[in-house]
């Protein structure tokens, strides 16, 4: 992820997606709970030769939270956290914790719980960056107002801030392909696969 506000976001919906599907199975096959934990670190990373891979130590780290994050939930870093819009988040403190493989011999966690989605929509326009724009879009998807007109701005104007956003382009082409725009929607995905082929 480019940004904390957009890994944050996805780990949230990831976090709910797996507790909804959950759900549906666990009272058809009366399956025990099967926990899902993620968590977020940022710091150097470099791709692999062919691009679609990454190694680096805050990949290891990241995965060393998401060892020590609970049960169904997001755990991120303070770095993490000092990147967020904070504002829009339910944060609790989840204390100090010893990451195996990690140069620090205790760093603090952060549960991100929840993002306010009426927050974001209450912010002035001239507030919002690329990525606020885009995450006001993101808020819709799962509503009644997913793929209307008001979903395509937002992203239009996340690429107004930054013409240069695969996530927008193609979220912009998903929209405007449920609209029916199928030339419109293919500009978009194929300049999302120019922009990140992988």
């Amino acid at each position: 992820f480019e940004g904390a506000d957009a890994a944050a976001r996805f780990g949230l919906e990831l976090v709910a997606a797996w507790q909804a599907t959950e759900a549906r199975t666990m009272a058809r096959s009366q399956l025990p709970h099967i926990p899902l934990r993620v968590g977020c670190h940022f710091g150097e990373c470099m791709p692999l030769q062919d691009g679609e891979d990454w190694v680096g130590r805050a990949i290891n780290l990241a995965k060393r939270v998401e060892g020590a994050a609970a049960s169904d939930s997001l755990y991120v870093t303070e770095g993490v956290l000092e990147l967020l819009d904070i504002p829009l988040y339910a944060i609790k403190d989840a204390g100090a914790h010893t990451l195996k493989g990690d140069h620090l011999p205790q760093r603090n966690l952060y549960r991100v719980g929840s993002l306010d989605k009426d927050a974001l929509e209450r912010r002035p326009r001239e507030e919002l960056t690329a990525e606020g724009w885009f995450l006001r879009g993101a808020a819709l998807c799962g509503t009644e107002r997913e793929n209307t007109e008001e979903e395509g701005v937002c992203y239009r104007e996340a690429l107004k801030l930054r013409i240069d956003y695969p996530e927008a382009h193609n979220n912009l082409a998903a929209v405007l392909r449920a609209q029916g725009r199928q030339g419109e929607a293919a500009e978009h995905y194929r300049e999302a696969l120019r922009l990140r082929p992988a």
